[in-house]
């Protein structure tokens, strides 16, 4: 099971104005196609969300890229309201628990 430090919608937002968003994001080819610089900023949704399901506040998210203690997961609600940040050790960590959406 992955690991992560949650953190809270203004740690979120910090992260955000630190990111760099690339000037033409790559076309994903799968939903576990992403984990570089050319993909940050793209939507991402649980592994465990299925369409049909009841869309929780946590289950939608914007991958942030890498930052100083890690790889990051904008967490959101379905309108993209932050809600606070994932942070993962490992891109095989983030994987377990995130893809494209």
């Amino acid at each position: 099971m992955a690991t992560s430090i949650r953190k809270n919608a203004r740690a979120a937002m910090a992260y955000a104005k630190q990111t760099v968003l690339p000037d033409q994001p790559r076309r994903p080819t799968s939903t576990q196609d992403y984990g570089d610089q050319d993909t940050v900023g793209l939507h991402m949704k649980r592994n465990t969300f299925d369409i049909g399901d009841v869309a929780a506040d946590d289950v939608f998210g914007l991958y942030l890229g890498k930052h100083h203690d890690g790889y990051v997961i904008m967490v959101t609600d379905i309108w993209s309201k932050p809600n606070g940040a994932e942070v993962f050790e490992t891109i095989e960590e983030m994987k377990e628990e995130w893809q494209l959406d």
